[in-house]
């Protein structure tokens, strides 16, 4: 559902995700996903690291974390396979336990550094 998260310089961690945030979430901090699917559609504007651990992280339609610092995949998935067209992140960085899910959209880094072995 829709809303806003003021995530100030806090991170918010996602422990068991579930469901669909069409809100946003906006702040200096970051969101971190430990496990369960969690699927974002709002354009959210916080600068925060986005860390993906275990579980998948999916945007979807106008989904955005564009302003985020990049992503860091440690397990899991970065799921950009239900956008509207495609998206945009800072930096993917990453061990070989992480993965990217693109279906048939373009993921574009705005600010590579790092890599990623996924």
């Amino acid at each position: 559902s829709g809303g806003a998260v003021a995530l100030g310089g806090e991170t918010l961690t996602l422990t068991d995700a579930a469901g669909s945030f069409a809100g946003t979430m906006a702040g200096t901090g970051g969101v971190t996903l430990l496990d369960g699917h969690e699927t974002l559609t709002g354009n959210n504007s916080y600068t925060g690291e986005t860390t993906i651990s275990g579980g998948t992280l999916a945007l979807a339609g106008d989904g955005s974390i564009a302003a985020s610092s990049g992503v860091t995949l440690s397990g899991g998935t970065f799921d950009i396979s239900g956008t509207t067209d495609g998206a945009s992140i800072a930096s993917l960085s990453g061990n070989s336990g992480g993965a990217v899910a693109l279906g048939g959209e373009t993921l574009t880094l705005t600010d590579a550094a790092g890599s990623f072995a996924g």
